[in-house]
């Protein structure tokens, strides 16, 4: 991949992003599928059509009838883009948060919930982040893990 062709995969990410931040989800994908064209390794290209597949299709956003016939495979399909991107990088800490949040939509909140785990130790073990950062990030994923633990304890 040339440096080009990063660049191009790059823009197509931000205007993909851009037009998820204003709900318009159709456009969104077929920016971020550009930008997967461009260049196939860039991880956080996965991450972020997952987030948009699940959110284009959310009870609050599509309607609950849209969401119940949707949801298997938009969330199968969301687990499979973030595994792609820990394919790319292991380290991307979102692509865990995402197939996270896919495993537990998809009731499968114990492996959600292992899948948090290993992003956590990740953040841990990550020479490239700061002592803020690892703070940040642990508690984010810390939250998660006690959120989806209580449903475990409701249902």
């Amino acid at each position: 991949i040339s440096a080009n062709s990063r660049f191009i995969a790059e823009a197509y990410l931000m205007v993909g992003l851009h037009y998820a931040s204003q709900e318009k989800f159709a456009e969104s994908v077929v920016n971020l599928t550009y930008a997967n064209e461009a260049d196939p390794k860039l991880a956080n290209v996965y991450v972020a059509l997952a987030d948009v597949k699940m959110t284009e299709i959310s009870p609050g956003v599509a309607g609950v009838a849209t969401y119940i016939q949707k949801r298997d495979s938009v969330l199968a399909e969301a687990v499979q883009l973030a595994d792609t991107a820990l394919t790319i990088n292991p380290n991307l800490t979102s692509a865990y948060l995402t197939k996270a949040k896919a495993l537990f939509f998809s009731d499968k909140i114990q492996e959600s919930i292992a899948v948090l785990n290993s992003g956590k130790n990740v953040v841990q073990n990550d020479i490239t982040l700061g002592v803020n950062e690892k703070k940040t990030l642990k508690g984010i994923i810390d939250t998660t893990i006690i959120t989806y633990s209580q449903s475990l304890t409701v249902n």
